[in-house]
């Protein structure tokens, strides 16, 4: 817990506006409440680090790289990746359809797995290809 202090306390909450916290919150179940528990933890915690010159600039690579993203992922959702994706010039970016934040298993395993035994994206196969999105069906109810 310490090092999950450590990290968000420097890298995450400093950068968090309390006015757009409140704006964007207003109205709703939780409101502010995880982000004023964040910021009493890490006060208490005061495992705050500095931040290295550059830290927040895109990384620029050619590395082989493999970016997934969840479709309805509210923390990461496929955007964030893309633009991560755009400074990374070996890179594959696969969108889940059906997942949120996580989506390393499911249709996605197999590429995964490819992926971190050979370290390159070269003849990596197909993945979550034709899987559209769930359908609900909602039932309605009849007054009596």
């Amino acid at each position: 817990m310490g090092l999950h202090l450590s990290v968000f306390g420097t890298e995450d909450l400093p950068y968090i506006d309390p006015r757009m916290a409140r704006r964007m919150t207003e109205g709703t179940f939780l409101g502010t409440y995880l982000i004023d528990q964040y910021q009493a933890a890490c006060k208490a915690w005061d495992g705050r680090g500095r931040l290295p010159a550059g830290f927040h600039d895109p990384v620029r690579s050619s590395v082989p790289v493999l970016l997934l993203s969840g479709y309805y992922d509210p923390s990461t959702p496929p955007p964030v990746a893309a633009e991560v994706a755009s400074t990374l010039s070996n890179s594959r970016h696969i969108v889940v359809r059906n997942e949120g934040h996580g989506a390393g298993f499911g249709c996605a395993r197999d590429v995964v797995v490819a992926f971190l035994i050979t370290g390159s994206l070269d003849g990596l196969g197909p993945a979550c290809e034709g899987v559209g999105p769930i359908e609900f069906e909602v039932p309605t109810t009849k007054s009596p």
